[in-house]
């Protein structure tokens, strides 16, 4: 099935604690078309040519605003926020005091748990063609997190066909800010396909350990000789069963879920063979969670259809996983009544020739 279809505004039109939901639509010169929904800041549909010129969309999703209240786990194209990924037993020292997190993976957070920043009506601060502004507030304590803080995302489409999220927090006091975009990635166009022919280069020596719930242990691993060295274009056909098995760290994840520590300037790069499409990363955060959709467990989503596990790729830039429980990992802080700015950009290509060296 080819996904030409596009979202529709009415079925994003909501009221959610008496604010206002819509679906908006950034297009550029070359005919690529951004959705964007205003709950969860979220990433909804990315339409982009194949090698024929056939426009498809690029990343799973709903479609419609109720499942992505009522079914948020997978959290399809959101603004993960104020830090994502997770933290152990859910709580963490800043300024001497401790903080106490929302509990949502076993007894540790993830994704700064249910009333994150995906679960937040946003408004709307500016909009064109090109680019929409959006601003969040969440009170002290929201969710455990200290301060009053004020969030912006902006997405930016150019006409180079780089689409640029750029993310910022002011607190009134000491924080922690990791934020990230959730979407699931599948350039085939086929929504529902394996990624196993997709290729992937992550310029990187390191990743964060972790043990068996995925807790980073406070250690770096070298990906030198193993599955994770991904400095060459790789596919991940070693997701299947039979290979993923052979390794510990993949099977008690079912596949990639590992925090890769970027090389500096580092260009992430995906390919996919079939269509031709390819997607190149940048980012100023020091990390890139890779995740291969390894528990979507045939969740239906859009045209009704249904998404197996390993049928989408997150590229998820962000700082490591539970650093404020880390003292030699790379510090999330935000400085009270200072201004915090972070960014992701995907560009959007055509053949495996368009890879950048690193």
């Amino acid at each position: 099935m080819s996904y030409n279809q596009r979202p529709e505004r009415n079925r994003f039109l909501k009221s959610i604690n008496d604010k206002n939901t819509d679906l908006y639509c950034l297009k550029n010169s070359t005919g690529i078309e951004v959705y964007v929904c205003n709950f969860g800041a979220t990433l909804v549909s990315i339409f982009t040519p194949n090698r024929d010129q056939v426009f498809e969309d690029i990343i799973q999703g709903f479609d419609c605003i109720d499942d992505y209240q009522n079914r948020n786990e997978p959290f399809f194209g959101s603004t993960v926020g104020p830090f994502a990924n997770r933290i152990a037993h859910a709580s963490f020292s800043l300024n001497d005091q401790q903080y106490y997190l929302e509990k949502n993976h076993g007894e540790h957070s993830l994704h700064s748990g249910p009333t994150g920043l995906h679960q937040k009506v946003w408004d709307v601060k500016s909009i064109v063609d090109h680019q929409i502004v959006l601003t969040a507030f969440a009170e002290c304590g929201e969710g455990g997190f200290p301060g009053n803080r004020t969030f912006q995302v902006s997405y930016t489409l150019s006409d180079d066909d780089q689409l640029r999220i750029d993310f910022e927090c002011t607190s009134d006091k000491d924080s922690v800010f990791s934020p990230t975009n959730h979407s699931y990635f599948n350039l085939s166009g086929q929504l529902n396909r394996k990624i196993y022919d997709h290729q992937i280069l992550i310029p990187s020596d390191q990743t964060v350990e972790v043990n068996h719930e995925s807790i980073p242990t406070g250690k770096l691993t070298s990906v030198s000789q193993s599955i994770f060295d991904l400095n060459q274009l790789s596919p991940f056909g070693t997701l299947r069963a039979s290979e993923s098995h052979k390794n510990q760290n993949l099977k008690s994840s079912n596949g990639y879920d590992h925090c890769y520590v970027l090389k500096k300037d580092a260009h992430p790069f995906l390919y996919d063979p079939s269509s031709g499409r390819s997607l190149s990363l940048r980012t100023d955060m020091p990390g890139m969670q890779l995740y291969t959709a390894n528990f979507l467990n045939g969740i239906e989503g859009k045209n009704q259809v249904c998404y197996p596990n390993h049928s989408a790729v997150c590229l998820e830039a962000q700082f490591y996983p539970d650093c404020p429980n880390h003292i030699d990992f790379p510090s999330s802080r935000i400085e009270a009544n200072k201004t915090k700015s972070h960014f992701i950009s995907y560009t959007f290509g055509l053949n495996s020739e368009s890879i950048e060296k690193t």
